[in-house]
């Protein structure tokens, strides 16, 4: 992929429901875990990153999971025919990526 560090939200081909709910939250520009974890995850790649708390990793991985939802549901993919998750240490980490994906879903719904 060409030069990341200068690929904003509104170059990676995400819904305009998205990006709406993105420029919502205040966020102008993604961090450097999502410039470099979004498109790989919209590419279908399987990610294993790290990086310090507060750095966007639950935005880097609920970003493309929405995208993929609201595509299935635009082409009328039957809901079996997919599957996404996640594993979590601790409960709370359950909590902090379900608010994260309720903040990045609440415009609409998938």
């Amino acid at each position: 992929m060409e030069d990341q560090e200068a690929l904003g939200f509104e170059h990676m081909g995400l819904d305009p429901r998205l990006l709406q709910a993105v420029t919502d939250l205040g966020w102008s520009r993604p961090t450097l875990i999502q410039e470099k974890a979004i498109p790989l995850a919209l590419e279908g790649k399987d990610l294993l990153a790290r990086a310090r708390t507060g750095s966007g990793k639950t935005a880097a991985y609920a970003i493309p999971m929405l995208q993929l939802l609201l595509h299935k549901k635009a082409v009328g993919s039957e809901r079996g025919q997919w599957a996404r998750g996640s594993l979590q240490k601790a409960r709370e980490g359950g909590a902090h990526l379900c608010k994260g994906f309720s903040c990045l879903a609440g415009p609409f719904v998938v």
